[in-house]
Order: C-alpha cells, then structure tokens, then sequence
C-alpha cells in the first residue's frame, strides 16, 4: 500500500531533520554554542530539502504556521531560557527576523513605523539626542545582538524582541515602553499589559495582592 501526504497540515507534522546534520552542528547546539556560518547554511539546506519533500513550493501560509511552531518552543511552560532559544532558532537573534515576526505577529513594520514617527515630531533624529556611538541588545545578562552604531535599528529590534520572545516589560521601563508600543506601533489594546503586575503585602490581611 503506498503511503500518502496530507498536504493541508504537512507544516503541523513537520520536524526539522536533525539527525541528517552534521556531528558539529549537532554538538554546537547542544552546547548552546552558536553554529558557523557554513553550518547554518547546512542547516538551512537540510531543513529546506526536507520541507521540499512534501510541498516542492511553500507557501506564506506554510511559513507562517513553521512560525507558530516556533513560538509554541518560545511560550513552552516553563519559558525555555533565551539561551537555549538561540541555540535552536539562531535566526530569529537577527535584526532582519525580529522585524519580520514582529510584523507577522501584529501585522506592523516596527523600524517603518519609528522612522515615520520620528520623522513627523522632529527634524532631528532619535540618534541625534544619544551620546553613545554604539549599541546593543542584552538580555538575561547575556549579549543577544551585537554591537550596531543605528539608534533607532536598535531600538526597533529591542521593542519587537518583547513579542518575539513573549516577554512582559519590566516595570522600571513599563512607561516608555508602552509610549513606544501606543505611539510608535500604534498597537492599543482596549484592556491588558505587557507590564509585569507588581505584587505587594496587603497591610489588612498580610497576603500577598496585586500592587495597585
């Protein structure tokens, strides 16, 4: 009996070919190590060959569910480290893939947006207001994007990492980040935060509640 391919809901069941990559690249994930370039290239090759298997033409909607796979790896319970996201989804530490699954999660052009902002309130340049030459991007005290000399790149790439990676904004920030999120991306919500809620003692029955 010969076996068939539903291909409707062949992204769903798709698993990247690990066991086909090479002894190094597999070690360099598994330590959390950052792959070469020769051997992300395989990667992508490898990963590319076995999509083709199913469908010789991918579609939008195609990639777009692979993305939805990949944020189910993000939003796992407990939330993997971003470390180790990096390790198994090294392109989406790149300026050019957080820009785009910030888009294709909220369907805004982050650097778009802030440059058109920027543009409208001022004849100078956010960069033009900063001291420092050159930027980066860390998270759990760890470098995830390296040095960039573009302000407002920077910025952009920052704010879509909170979405990309399903992160609450910290409370020290909360109002210049959801100034960004209101004004520069135009993304209001009727009810709900990015802001991590603040838990205090409540002096009436010494439980712990929610900060007001």
């Amino acid at each position: 009996m010969t076996g068939t391919v539903d291909l409707d809901i062949w992204p769903e069941n798709f698993t990247v070919p690990w066991g086909k990559m090479s002894m190094n690249l597999r070690s360099a994930i598994a330590r959390g190590k950052q792959p070469t370039p020769g051997e992300r290239r395989e990667m992508v090759r490898i990963t590319v060959d076995a999509m083709r298997v199913n469908e010789l033409n991918q579609t939008r909607a195609d990639c777009r569910t692979i993305a939805k796979r990949m944020r189910c790896a993000i939003n796992t319970s407990p939330a993997l480290k971003l470390a180790v996201l990096r390790s198994k989804w090294p392109y989406l530490f790149t300026q050019k893939e957080l820009y785009n699954h910030f888009k294709l999660l909220t369907d805004v052009s982050i650097l778009e947006r802030i440059l058109i902002v920027q543009g409208s309130v001022s004849n100078k340049t956010l960069s033009d207001t900063m001291t420092a030459a050159q930027w980066m991007i860390s998270m759990e005290k760890a470098v995830m994007m390296s040095v960039h000399s573009n302000f407002v790149a920077v910025l952009a790439a920052f704010f879509a990492s909170f979405y990309t990676f399903n992160l609450q904004y910290q409370e020290e920030a909360s109002h210049t980040l959801e100034f960004i999120q209101r004004c520069f991306a135009g993304i209001n919500p009727s009810t709900g935060s990015k802001t991590a809620t603040a838990e205090v003692i409540s002096k009436k029955s010494g439980k712990v509640v929610e900060k007001k």
